[in-house]
């Protein structure tokens, strides 16, 4: 009796191009090195869901369609609890400021899908959550070798560089500090009331060893301040 591993590597081909995505990129490539090859060479599928699901920017230059389709289908905010809808759960706060934070209700706000968030009272140190990648899926070989970008965005309504305060930074696994950026290096958008401001950075072309992502702000020098919608996404450069 012929065993899976006596089929030819186009009959491979064409069950494995008839597997779902997900199946696909998290299991069958796990099978074994053969089965990885022969998904890891099967573009012209990838490419047609890509296609199909509008996931492709119009003339852009495409080589690894598996890995653009996974990015994109993977894309999720990796911040637990952005706007504060569970209280102060998954933040990590001073044992000595928690009463210096606080999570309710908002109105105004200019997306109308955030309705809660978080305000800062008195200047405390900066609220944080570390983010372990691998934990949402993206694998290191996809970290070290692709790089997708690593994009964040934060909302604030205070927002002045000697009062809000941004450092995110991408560790390494032995948390180590691979690259960062500050309040100083992030892109402002102020809503047309002027009383929000979205603050944005992207990570591009960082080191390989990438891991887990630290992502902290907080307010300081002012009474009362209010963050929210933060978030950090993986999205593919191409």
């Amino acid at each position: 009796m012929a065993a899976i591993g006596d089929l030819p590597e186009e009959v491979i081909a064409d069950v494995l191009s008839r597997v779902p995505s997900w199946d696909l990129v998290r299991s069958c490539r796990l099978v074994c090195s053969r089965w990885q090859e022969v998904a890891d060479a099967l573009n012209a599928p990838w490419k047609h869901r890509c296609q199909r699901e509008g996931l492709a920017k119009p003339g852009g230059d495409v080589r690894d369609w598996r890995t653009l389709y996974f990015l994109w289908r993977s894309k999720r905010n990796l911040v637990q609890n952005a706007c504060g809808e569970e209280g102060l759960n998954f933040w990590e706060i001073h044992p000595e400021e928690e009463d210096a934070w606080s999570a309710g209700k908002l109105e105004g706000f200019p997306l109308a899908h955030v309705t809660s968030g978080f305000g800062a009272f008195s200047g405390p140190k900066p609220k944080r959550q570390l983010i372990t990648l691998k934990d949402f899926g993206y694998w290191d070989e996809l970290m070290d070798h692709v790089k997708p970008d690593i994009k964040v965005i934060d909302w604030t309504d205070v927002f002045d560089p000697y009062i809000y305060t941004l450092n995110v930074q991408l560790l390494s696994a032995d948390r180590q500090v691979l690259r960062q950026c500050h309040t100083a290096d992030v892109s402002v958008t102020t809503d047309t009331e002027e009383l929000w401001s979205e603050i944005s950075y992207t990570f591009q072309n960082y080191p390989a060893g990438v891991r887990h992502v630290l992502f902290q702000h907080g307010i300081s020098g002012v009474d009362s301040g209010t963050l929210t919608n933060s978030s950090v996404t993986v999205e593919p450069h191409f």
